[in-house]
């Protein structure tokens, strides 16, 4: 590093800075998590390979602690076998050195030696030259950008947003829009129905009351290509409360295909209408099986805004049961 390189604490007492530093410090570890684990198990993420020798088997989080203040990291998980970050153990000066190489692409920009130095001080091992090179590069171009934006900006003009702040202004948001709640009344069939939009397609929710029938639940789901999963995958569930309440409806459930969507509807008992119409979400999960962690469905939908509507139409319609 030269003279010039700008020390750590100036940095850090630069708001800006500081978070960019954060996000920076995360990004480089996961990307060379994300690097150590392919080389571990034979293939990338995503990758198909037959020399492939485990499966990953979804993230498990956990904060780290640094100069630049608390990183949330996620740690790959594989279905055989292990895999814990070297750089994490105790009384490694990994962040160290993982921090001075991000100063480096701050100040004079990034070399791919420096890169090459900070994999054998975190104590990773299976990646390659030319990975260190791309990743040198991700690095330096996510600075580069940073630094571009703040050159042309005035600095009282940039507003500094968290994450909490980008979810306010809908800037963030998983990926689903706001759900849109109504009361409806449709072929001697009453119904409050739930509707949103996300990168899966469009889904509706509906809790429903037909008479002589009483309480069902449908689930509408755009297939988008899935329509053979959503109808021969064993485990169906009710989700309510995010994931908190999961009701197995597999041998009850019914399902067709109508025209973009796969329906899914059941018969609902007294108690779990209950806990619908009093929740603050619910959905429908479909899986390959009970202990499958990926599902298709629909993650449960938010009663924000509905619950009024929600417990009303349970309450009068109760009564007639």
């Amino acid at each position: 590093m030269t003279d010039d390189m700008m020390n750590l604490r100036a940095l850090v007492e630069k708001s800006p800075d500081a978070d960019l530093l954060r996000e920076m410090i995360g990004f480089a570890a996961e990307r060379l998590m994300e690097l150590e684990v392919g080389a571990a198990t034979g293939a990338g993420y995503g990758e198909k390979n037959p020399l492939r020798t485990a499966q990953r088997n979804g993230y498990r989080e956990r904060d780290w602690e640094t100069r630049a203040g608390t990183v949330e990291l996620r740690i790959p998980k594989l279905r055989k076998g292990s895999y814990f970050p070297g750089f994490l153990e105790p009384r490694r000066m990994a962040e160290k050195a993982l921090t001075a190489v991000i100063q480096e692409a701050y100040v004079q920009g990034i070399s791919t030696r420096s890169v090459d130095d900070l994999v054998k001080a975190m104590g990773m091992s299976g990646i390659s030259k030319s990975q260190v090179s791309r990743l040198c590069e991700e690095i330096d171009g996510k600075v580069k950008a940073f630094l571009e934006i703040s050159s042309a900006v005035a600095g009282a003009a940039i507003e500094i947003v968290n994450v909490d702040r980008l979810k306010e202004m809908n800037v963030v948001n998983g990926g689903n829009s706001d759900v849109s709640l109504s009361v409806q009344a449709r072929n001697k069939m009453l119904y409050v129905l739930g509707e949103r939009d996300s990168l899966y397609g469009h889904h509706k929710v509906l809790f429903c009351y037909i008479k002589g029938t009483g309480f069902v639940f449908f689930g509408l789901i755009e297939a988008q290509g899935r329509e053979a999963e959503l109808m021969q995958f064993e485990a169906v569930e009710l989700v309510v409360n995010g994931e908190k309440l999961a009701i197995d409806i597999s041998d009850r459930a019914m399902r067709f295909v109508s025209g973009r969507y796969v329906a899914i509807n059941c018969r609902l008992s007294h108690e779990e209408a209950r806990l619908i119409a009093y929740s603050d979400s619910f959905g429908v999960m479909v899986r390959a099986s009970r202990e499958a962690p990926v599902f298709l469905g629909i993650f449960a939908m938010s009663t924000e805004g509905g619950r009024e509507q929600l417990e009303t139409f349970f309450g009068a319609l109760s009564v007639e049961q």
